[in-house]
């Protein structure tokens, strides 16, 4: 089985980016774990619990095999050691064939 892992940056991007994408693989039986790079907090509106009970509900709904929250700071996303140290321990525990990421000014 081929495992697929797909970055987004906050909660909600994925699904919005590629939602239907995602209930694609999952459903032509690939193994599909998503990883949401911030909680997608501070924000105008919205709260970080009503937000991660968005999040659990939109990972059931798609059916994927597990969703990871690496807990970088919401606006500070940058190429630095910390991120870079998070994101190679999961892709070393993930082990994907593949890997999808948001396009570079997206």
């Amino acid at each position: 089985m081929n495992r697929i892992l797909i970055f987004g940056p906050h909660p909600d991007d994925i699904e919005i980016g590629m939602g239907g994408t995602v209930l694609n693989l999952v459903e032509t039986g690939f193994e599909v774990y998503l990883c949401d790079m911030t909680n997608g907090e501070p924000t105008p509106m919205g709260t970080v619990k009503k937000r991660m009970q968005e999040r659990k509900k939109a990972t059931g709904i798609l059916g994927v095999k597990d969703r990871i929250l690496i807990g970088l700071k919401n606006r500070f996303v940058f190429d630095s050691t910390e991120s870079r140290k998070k994101v190679a321990e999961l892709i070393r525990k993930v082990k994907p064939d593949i890997i999808f990421v948001p396009q570079e000014n997206d």
